[in-house]
């Protein structure tokens, strides 16, 4: 949960819903 919270601060307004699927992926 941290981590997508992290990766949604990062990309705030930027498909903040692509970020964390990569994540997921790799």
């Amino acid at each position: 949960a941290d981590v997508l919270k992290r990766h949604e601060k990062q990309f705030s307004g930027k498909a903040h819903k692509a970020p964390y699927l990569y994540s997921f992926k790799k």
